[in-house]
Order: structure tokens, then C-alpha cells, then sequence
């Protein structure tokens, strides 16, 4: 899934007899992961495919990776359940995404951003934030068990243009991250089939 080209990189200098499978909707994003794996390219697969119906086997992987993709989708249950599927059973799904654990509220919000052609165009993308209450909904008698781990950056950002790019504020306890304007309540939620 998206992000999977540099983080399959890290994994698989930890375990070197691991094989991975990579997939993403995006050309581009696949062609950019198979040049930084290109050292173990036997280690690796790559597909072009779409999380709302992955042609993976089911119950296939002991570990699911999903970055930087559930808050940007349409349809995030959908997908959500698409993960779970190709996970054997007690496997572990990983999944970076904008989670609200302060309050029960979700937030689906569609950015248009105007510094970009694609925004200029009215062509917009989602930005959304998931509560606990709707997470666990969507696995409800689907799972294991789950965890949220808020995710705070110690390290702060920088970004003077206009548009979505993140940057952080300094506060009391730590640094809060802000892109486009929204807060960034970033968090791993972690699931075990």
C-alpha cells in the first residue's frame, strides 16, 4: 500500500528471509518502490491494484502493512475489511492513518487543494478522522483484538508554502503537526485477526 516502498526496504533489512508483496493504485508509487528494492528484487512482488477489491488470496499474509491511505479514501471500512481478508487468521495488520482518540467524532472532510492543478480543477481528495468508537464498529466480530497508538512527532517540520504540506507547532508537551490547516491526528492502529 501506499508508503510500502521505503518501509518494506527497512523491514526487509531485518529479516532477510522474508518475501513481500507490494501493491498500490499508482504507477508511479509502484515503479519508485521496485527502484528502492531493486538490491533484493527476488524478495519482492509488485501489482498495480485497487484496496477496494484486492485479487490477493485470502488469509495470504502474516503481516499487512497499510501507510498513509485509510484517511484518504472514500470508502475506509471497505478497505479496512479488504486488508483484513488477505490476513491469516492471527495474523497482524498495521495501518497509519488520522485517528481521533480525544473525542467520539469523525471527521470526513473532501480538500481541495488549490495550489495543485488537480485542485484547480475541482478534483478534490479525502481527509478524514476516524474515532475509537467507529474503528471498533468497523471490526466488530471481525478481529482479535485492536490498539490505536497515538502516533506525536518529537522532531519538528518545517513548510512555508501554500497548500496541504505538514508542518508542526511547538505546545507544552511535544509538537503538534498541521497540513492544510487541519490538525494531523496521526496514530497506528494496530489489529490482530
Amino acid at each position: 500500500m501506499h508508503g510500502g516502498g521505503t518501509l518494506s526496504y527497512h523491514l526487509s533489512q531485518i529479516n532477510k528471509k522474508a518475501s513481500f508483496t507490494l501493491v498500490d493504485y499508482v504507477e508511479e508509487a509502484i515503479a519508485i518502490a521496485k527502484d528502492i528494492n531493486s538490491a533484493n528484487k527476488h524478495r519482492f512482488s509488485f501489482d498495480i491494484d485497487n484496496v477496494y477489491a484486492l485479487k490477493l488470496t485470502k488469509n495470504q499474509f502474516d503481516f499487512v502493512f497499510c501507510w498513509q491511505t485509510l484517511s484518504w479514501l472514500e470508502n475506509p471500512r471497505e478497505a479496512l475489511l479488504q486488508l483484513i481478508n488477505i490476513a491469516k487468521p492471527k495474523g497482524k495488520i498495521y495501518l497509519s492513518s488520522l485517528f481521533n482518540l480525544d473525542q467520539d467524532v469523525d471527521i470526513y472532510s473532501k480538500v481541495y487543494d488549490r495550489s495543485r492543478a488537480s485542485g484547480k480543477n475541482d478534483n478534490y481528495s479525502f481527509y478524514n478522522t476516524y474515532s475509537k468508537h467507529t474503528v471498533s464498529n468497523w471490526l466488530k466480530d471481525k478481529v482479535d483484538s485492536f490498539t490505536i497508538h497515538k502516533f506525536e512527532t518529537p522532531i519538528p517540520f518545517e513548510y512555508s508554502g501554500r497548500g496541504i504540506g505538514t508542518y508542526t507547532k511547538k505546545c507544552e508537551d511535544g509538537y503538534m503537526q498541521i497540513s492544510g490547516g487541519m490538525l494531523m491526528n496521526w496514530g497506528i492502529l494496530e489489529i490482530t485477526k
